[in-house]
Protein backbone atom coordinates (compact mmCIF):
# COMPACT_ATOMS: atom_id res chain seq x y z
CA UNK A 1 0.00 0.00 0.00
CA UNK A 2 3.00 2.39 0.82
CA UNK A 3 4.46 1.64 -2.55
CA UNK A 4 1.17 2.56 -4.35
CA UNK A 5 0.97 6.08 -2.57
CA UNK A 6 4.61 7.05 -2.93
CA UNK A 7 4.22 6.12 -6.82
CA UNK A 8 0.90 7.74 -7.20
CA UNK A 9 2.42 10.65 -5.47
CA UNK A 10 5.81 10.72 -8.41
CA UNK A 11 2.93 10.28 -11.34
CA UNK A 12 1.35 13.47 -9.46
CA UNK A 13 4.41 14.98 -9.50
CA UNK A 14 5.24 14.29 -12.83
CA UNK A 15 1.54 15.40 -14.21
CA UNK A 16 2.37 18.81 -12.40
CA UNK A 17 5.80 18.76 -14.23
CA UNK A 18 3.75 17.98 -17.50
CA UNK A 19 1.34 20.83 -16.75
CA UNK A 20 4.31 23.69 -16.28
CA UNK A 21 6.06 22.60 -19.13
CA UNK A 22 3.17 23.20 -21.20
CA UNK A 23 2.17 26.35 -19.67
CA UNK A 24 5.73 27.52 -20.49
CA UNK A 25 5.27 26.29 -24.15
CA UNK A 26 2.37 28.02 -25.69
CA UNK A 27 3.79 28.27 -29.64
CA UNK A 28 4.05 24.83 -29.91
CA UNK A 29 2.36 22.99 -32.43
CA UNK A 30 -0.13 20.30 -31.59
CA UNK A 31 2.32 17.65 -32.67
CA UNK A 32 4.94 18.65 -30.53
CA UNK A 33 2.46 18.42 -26.92
CA UNK A 34 1.25 15.02 -27.88
CA UNK A 35 4.90 14.08 -28.35
CA UNK A 36 5.61 15.73 -25.25
CA UNK A 37 2.75 13.77 -23.65
CA UNK A 38 3.70 10.42 -24.77
CA UNK A 39 7.48 11.26 -23.54
CA UNK A 40 5.88 11.83 -19.87
CA UNK A 41 3.36 9.06 -20.12
CA UNK A 42 6.57 6.79 -20.65
CA UNK A 43 8.80 8.54 -17.53
CA UNK A 44 5.71 7.74 -15.13
CA UNK A 45 5.52 4.08 -16.57
CA UNK A 46 9.45 3.77 -15.96
CA UNK A 47 9.05 5.34 -12.49
CA UNK A 48 6.04 3.04 -11.70
CA UNK A 49 7.53 0.02 -12.63
CA UNK A 50 10.44 1.01 -10.80
CA UNK A 51 9.11 1.78 -7.64
CA UNK A 52 6.19 -1.00 -7.68
CA UNK A 53 7.95 -3.97 -9.66
CA UNK A 54 4.68 -5.34 -10.58
CA UNK A 55 3.48 -4.51 -13.90
CA UNK A 56 -0.20 -5.02 -13.76
CA UNK A 57 -0.25 -2.89 -10.58
CA UNK A 58 1.99 -0.17 -12.34
CA UNK A 59 -0.20 0.06 -15.51
CA UNK A 60 -3.39 -0.05 -13.85
CA UNK A 61 -1.97 3.15 -11.46
CA UNK A 62 -0.62 4.54 -14.46
CA UNK A 63 -4.14 4.47 -16.67
CA UNK A 64 -5.72 5.94 -13.35
CA UNK A 65 -3.47 8.92 -12.44
CA UNK A 66 -3.23 9.56 -16.58
CA UNK A 67 -7.12 9.39 -16.54
CA UNK A 68 -7.16 11.95 -13.58
CA UNK A 69 -4.54 13.68 -15.23
CA UNK A 70 -7.03 14.05 -18.64
CA UNK A 71 -10.54 14.92 -17.23
CA UNK A 72 -8.62 17.12 -14.60
CA UNK A 73 -7.35 19.28 -17.31
CA UNK A 74 -10.40 18.99 -19.10
CA UNK A 75 -12.50 20.73 -16.04
CA UNK A 76 -10.00 23.68 -15.47
CA UNK A 77 -10.21 24.46 -19.26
Amino acid sequence: MKRVLITFLLQAITWYGFSLVLHLSTRDKMTFKIIMFLIFLYLVTIISIYVMKHRKITFFITFFSTSSYIITELIVQ
